[in-house]
């Protein structure tokens, strides 16, 4: 039976819990050797191995998204471990519990996280 995502190589943001995870996991049954991009390393590392106790193949980076230098270092990972990078998912976003709000109340600080992390 072939797989979807057999011998492409993929980027998943916030690869360490919840639906990146999930989908890190969809990705590496798929075929794909992904790359677990997350700030947590121990998470991103049990992510690894999990896909790699199922048959699967990864590799974590740690990588903050919302500075530019991480970025270019993770997509050079991939580059660097497999030649190449098929596919980028942008999972990683975060909320700022008791920083978040209304736009008229959000102080400027928190606003820029938030737009750096899930835009950005």
């Amino acid at each position: 039976m072939s797989k979807r995502l057999e011998n492409k190589v993929a980027v998943i943001s916030g690869g360490g819990s919840g639906i990146g995870k999930a989908a890190v996991i969809k990705f590496a049954a798929e075929g794909a050797f992904v790359l677990v991009a997350d700030l947590n390393e121990a998470a991103g590392q049990e992510t690894v191995s999990e896909i790699k106790a199922a048959g699967g193949d990864g590799h974590f980076v740690r990588c903050d998204v919302s500075k530019s230098e991480d970025v270019r270092l993770l997509i050079s990972q991939a580059e660097s471990l497999r030649g190449r990078l098929d596919i980028i998912y942008n999972n990683a976003s975060v909320y700022l519990p008791k920083a978040d709000g209304p736009v008229t109340e959000i102080a400027e600080d928190s606003w820029d996280k938030i737009i750096a992390i899930n835009l950005r």
